[in-house]
C-alpha cells in the first residue's frame, strides 16, 4: 500500500548495472509473496494490470517476460523514459497564458480536454480549454515516475523482477530451488 511506500526510506538509487548480472544469471529461489508485495509497495498496481489485477492506464504486464529480456525489463523499471510506447506517451499542452499541462488525455469533449497529470492519481484530472491551447507537443518523459524501486533492497527488487517474470504463477521456476547467497 502507498502508506508503506511513503514510509519506506530510500535504500539506493538503483541502476540497471547493479542488478543485471543477477537477473541475467537466471533468478531462482525468489519469493513469490515478497514479489507480489513489492508490486503493491512500489505502486505498480495503480497503473498496470498483472495476472488479472491492477490499473489500466499503463501497459498490461502479465506477459512482460515474453517481450523483455533481463536488460530491457530492468530498464523499463529503473529508466522508464528510455523507451516509451507511443500508446502511452504524454502530451505537453502549452497554453496562451504560458502555463503548461503535461499528461495523458483521458477524455475529450467538444471544447475541453481532460488530462491526467499524475498517473498515481488517475481520478484527479486537469481541465484544459481547447481554445486556450497554443501548442501541443509529445513529452519525452514517461508518465511512470523514476525511482519507484529506490526504497527496495536488492532482494526485494529481485523478488519483484521474478514476480514479473513469472506472469503471476507461484509455481514458476524463478521461485523454485534454493536461494543463492
Amino acid at each position: 500500500n502507498l502508506i508503506e511506500a511513503a514510509s519506506r526510506p530510500l535504500v539506493r538509487e538503483w541502476k540497471v548495472e547493479d542488478l543485471l548480472a543477477d537477473v541475467e544469471a537466471g533468478l531462482t529461489g525468489r519469493s513469490f509473496d515478497s514479489g507480489r508485495r513489492m508490486f503493491q509497495v512500489t505502486a505498480c498496481f495503480k497503473c498496470h494490470r498483472f495476472a488479472g489485477d491492477g490499473g489500466i492506464v499503463g501497459p498490461e504486464l502479465t506477459a512482460v517476460a515474453r517481450r523483455y529480456n533481463a536488460r530491457t525489463m530492468l530498464e523499463a523499471i529503473i529508466e522508464p523514459s528510455k523507451v516509451i510506447s507511443d500508446q502511452y506517451e504524454a502530451n505537453i499542452f502549452v497554453l496562451n497564458s504560458g502555463k503548461q499541462v503535461v499528461g495523458r488525455v483521458v477524455n475529450l469533449s467538444n471544447d475541453r480536454i481532460m488530462v491526467c497529470e499524475n498517473m498515481l492519481e488517475p481520478g484527479k484530472l486537469t481541465d484544459v480549454v481547447r481554445d486556450e491551447i497554443e501548442e501541443t507537443l509529445v513529452s519525452k518523459a514517461s508518465m511512470m515516475p523514476n525511482g519507484l524501486v529506490n526504497t527496495l533492497n536488492k532482494d526485494e527488487v529481485l523478488d519483484l523482477v521474478a514476480y514479473l517474470q513469472s506472469g503471476g504463477d507461484p509455481d514458476s521456476p524463478v521461485f523454485s530451488g534454493v536461494k543463492k547467497t
